[in-house]
């Protein structure tokens, strides 16, 4: 395996290297150390996968020590091939070496958290994001962070313009499809409550039913039983699930749900009038 060299074959190559002969053990780690430094770009693909998954076992992870030692010293060249790989353990494994060499710039670290596929190595990124643009007052930087779609990030973009004093701009997440982000916002923006019933009597949005209802009380059943027989189907929905929220469901309304043409309202009304519980399909 070691002389052939073959895609097919490293996966096994791997296996060896947790061998319980040490001399079958001694013989596939150097193996394997010298076919990744000479031909990273071909083999870590191969290699990572079984690596990975090895490093679980309680005697095993050695060749996964061998992987990590390379990207250590030799990371400039081998970082970016695991970056380019799209297997997610290689993404985390650069990030992780990169982060803990401190080879990442600011920059670098603001584009992981904007763009990267993987959650976890975003939400690193964009905690450590939020910690240097504080430090540096870097409004800009969390606004951009704020602005994605991802709500992990959004929530620590939020902290982040909260600790820089720009609180008053919170309030524009109050209907955000995140719970926590909402909860967030209501935390940090005087008369959340206020704010809810004048965006709902204005043009109500199943983010903004939700959100009164989580904070709200039975004196806003008045505003929200009407919005059960609204012409969108979405807030139909959303206002059974705030009544139930509030444990005021008007059975008189809720029971004509049963028979909508949306079958998300239908799910919402069945939960509602059997059981007052949380409807499913709403945030």
């Amino acid at each position: 395996m070691a002389a052939r060299v073959l895609p097919e074959h490293l996966p096994f190559l791997v296996l060896r290297c947790d061998d319980w002969v040490w001399q079958v053990r001694s013989r596939a780690q150097d193996a394997l150390t010298t076919i990744l430094r000479e031909r990273p770009g071909e083999v870590l693909w191969a290699v990572l996968p079984m690596a990975s998954y090895l490093s679980g076992r309680r005697r095993g992870g050695a060749a996964l020590r061998i992987v990590e030692k390379l990207v250590e010293d030799e990371f400039d060249r081998v970082a970016p091939i695991l970056l380019r790989v799209g297997d997610q353990r290689g993404r985390r494994l650069a990030y992780t070496i990169g982060d803990r060499l401190g080879r990442w710039t600011y920059s670098d670290l603001l584009g992981f958290a904007l763009t990267d596929p993987d959650p976890l190595v975003r939400s690193r990124a964009a905690e450590s994001v939020r910690v240097e643009a504080v430090r540096r007052g870097d409004v800009a930087a969390l606004r951009k962070l704020a602005g994605v779609r991802w709500a992990a990030v959004r929530s620590l973009a939020l902290v982040g313009l909260a600790d820089l004093g720009h609180e008053d701009e919170l309030s524009a997440y109050l209907d955000d499809p995140s719970p926590l982000i909402r909860a967030y916002a209501r935390s940090r923006t005087a008369d959340a409550a206020g704010r809810y019933r004048a965006a709902i009597a204005v043009a109500p949005t199943p983010e903004l039913l939700i959100g009164l209802a989580e904070m709200g009380d039975r004196r806003d059943v008045p505003l929200l039983t009407p919005l059960v027989t609204h012409v969108d189907g979405r807030v139909r929905a959303a206002a059974a699930r705030s009544l139930a929220l509030l444990d005021s469901v008007p059975l008189d309304e809720a029971i004509p749900l049963l028979t909508d043409p949306v079958p998300a309202v239908v799910r919402c009304g069945v939960t509602t009038v059997g059981s007052r519980s949380n409807c499913p399909g709403v945030s």
